[in-house]
């Protein structure tokens, strides 16, 4: 069971590192970080995006060990997030476009500020329970 769990730790200082990343790029080019999220939604392997989200999310459950609440809580969000975007993709697409539609440049880019700020905390806590 401690081989698992060093891989799960390994998993999560990988997970995290990507997560910074892509909460550094939401913060740095909001506009077109949406704009890859609206493409993305109307792209007919969306689908995928929900299987990946299941299998990215649950090694998150199953980790023991520091912020293990946090994490699991962060691993349950995005396994049970996974099937709604495999059964309605068509949802996901509809919100993105009236997101675009209704929303400003400035609202849009204060969303993706909210969405890379919780990446990047997610990712910061990820980070720091391999290292401690």
């Amino acid at each position: 069971m401690e081989g698992l769990q060093h891989l799960i730790r390994v998993y999560l200082l990988i997970f995290g590192i990507f997560f910074i990343i892509f909460g550094l790029l939401d913060l740095t080019v909001p506009k077109r970080i949406f704009s890859i999220w609206h493409s993305w939604s109307g792209n007919r392997f969306f689908l995928l995006h929900g299987l990946l989200l299941i299998a990215a999310g649950l090694p998150l459950t199953a980790y023991k060990g520091r912020f293990s609440t946090f994490i699991f809580i962060v691993g349950i969000i995005m396994v049970l997030s996974g099937p709604f975007i495999v059964i309605y993709p068509e949802k996901f697409k509809q919100m993105f476009q009236a997101a675009s539609n209704e929303f400003n440049g400035t609202n849009i880019n204060r969303l993706m500020y909210i969405e890379g700020a919780v990446r990047i905390v997610a990712g910061s806590v990820c980070v720091a329970a391999y290292f401690m």
